[in-house]
């Protein structure tokens, strides 16, 4: 048996003119596999095939090898399940408005591309404020409402508030997917006003009035969903909203105090996909 194995001795030769005395046992796409001649019960050899010039066989055949197109074997990768089946309908509720006293939740349709998304959320707050209709005096001439309380965006008294979010995600859908996307909001929220009498001595009363305020923001995100339905997604923007609160002059004359002021949002957001 080992006689008529070195009888069957095929030699491969390499790029580099290199000779192998061996016994070719297969050619796939990507490597030459063979024995040595000397040690047929030995191991098998694997040999890039493009290291490979050309191949003479035992009965006098040559197979050039450099001629043939080598084909690379991808590893097997392990699809995206999400990338189609991730459902169109988003519900999503965000956890972190409770922090700032607001619920809000929110509905997103995933259009059929699945790149773009139009959402349209709805937000209410928790506090009304207290306050008293006690009169007071001051030396102002002005009279005038503290709608701007230090809270920014995120107004402490906000009543409600809705809008629209258009959404571009970058790579389609799909277990983590980037989006970006402009949103615009409306809504109202209570504030103090003060009411002049106009007499002497100066005093004024303190109400409890409604603003409104409009914001444009332009929001990115990271959403992630592990499965069909399950997901949870944060985001973060900038941009400007507009507040509008009523004011007076001593002259009787009322007006609106309207003020432009910057923006920053922050979201955590969990949802439910079908």
């Amino acid at each position: 048996m080992y006689e008529s194995f070195v009888k069957a001795q095929d030699t491969i030769i390499k790029m580099n003119n290199t000779r192998i005395i061996a016994k070719v046992l297969e050619i796939n796409n990507r490597d030459v596999k063979f024995k040595k001649t000397d040690n047929p019960d030995g191991p098998l050899y694997i040999l890039d095939k493009r290291q490979v010039s050309k191949i003479k066989y035992a009965n006098g055949t040559v197979d050039t090898i450099s001629a043939k197109k080598v084909y690379a074997i991808p590893d097997k990768v392990k699809s995206d399940p999400r990338v189609k089946d991730y459902g169109r309908n988003y519900f999503s509720a965000t956890i972190s408005d409770v922090f700032f006293g607001f619920a809000t939740i929110g509905y997103e349709r995933i259009l059929k591309t699945g790149k773009f998304g139009i959402k349209l959320p709805l937000s209410i707050g928790f506090n009304e404020p207290h306050i008293s209709s006690a009169n007071g005096s001051s030396p102002y001439q002005y009279y005038y409402s503290d709608g701007w309380d230090q809270s920014g965006y995120y107004n402490k008294n906000k009543i409600f508030s809705t809008g629209l979010d258009l959404y571009y995600y970058t790579g389609g859908q799909g277990t983590l997917r980037y989006f970006i996307g402009p949103c615009i909001e409306f809504g109202q929220f209570y504030y103090k006003y003060y009411e002049p009498t106009y007499s002497q001595p100066v005093s004024y009363t303190v109400k409890k009035e409604i603003g409104s305020y409009g914001a444009i923001i332009f929001k990115n995100g990271m959403l992630f969903q592990p499965t069909k339905s399950f997901n949870v997604s944060l985001t973060i923007g900038a941009g400007f909203y507009q507040e509008q609160t009523k004011n007076d002059d001593t002259n009787s004359n009322s007006f609106y105090d309207i003020e432009d002021l910057f923006a920053v949002e922050f979201g955590l957001h969990i949802g439910y996909k079908f």
